[in-house]
């Protein structure tokens, strides 16, 4: 309840100052006047500029890694040490990538808990309807090899959608 008090007073604040009025000071005697004359142009204007500055085009580059789905990484550990690629669960290991995995769901969860705790709002506990399905993922990243996860890896981006689904629903409930 103090959390709420901790957030609602700044914003009431905040609301409260956008809506006040501020006078308007009239303008000073160097602001351009509708009644004075407009002054004549001194010298000559220049002729417009023909050349531009261009750039170069675009070199293709190699992508840089800015997102690693776990379970791919999983799927693919053993073409990647063939292949020469470094990720995560290359140089650490299929283990931590199933201990990765577990993890990220596991602070996905840990989001409502600790929303729900933090404003008494028991609805924001609506995400962790995925935990069941969740756990099955987990368990089949941990026991699956290679093109099964596939499966998973589509299964991983429903889950995700639903989460995602019900903690809006969570945050706009009522």
């Amino acid at each position: 309840m103090t959390t709420q008090r901790y957030v609602a007073a700044p914003l009431l604040a905040l609301a409260m100052a956008a809506c006040s009025n501020t006078p308007v000071a009239p303008p000073s005697a160097g602001h351009l006047n509708a009644e004075a004359p407009l002054p004549a142009a001194q010298g000559t204007i220049p002729a417009p500029v023909q050349n531009t500055l261009s750039l170069p085009k675009p070199k293709p580059a190699p992508k840089v890694e800015t997102y690693s789905v776990v379970v791919n990484n999983v799927r693919d550990r053993a073409t990647d040490v063939v292949a020469g690629k470094r990720t995560l669960v290359v140089r650490l290991g299929r283990r931590f990538g199933t201990l990765e995995y577990a993890a990220l769901w596991l602070v996905a969860w840990a989001v409502p808990l600790a929303l729900a705790a933090a404003f008494s709002k028991p609805a924001m506990l609506l995400p962790l309807a995925t935990a069941p399905f969740g756990a099955r993922l987990i368990r089949t990243v941990a026991t699956t090899e290679g093109r099964p996860l596939n499966a998973t890896l589509a299964a991983t981006a429903k889950m995700l959608l639903a989460y995602g689904a019900l903690l809006t629903a969570s945050l706009v409930a009522r």
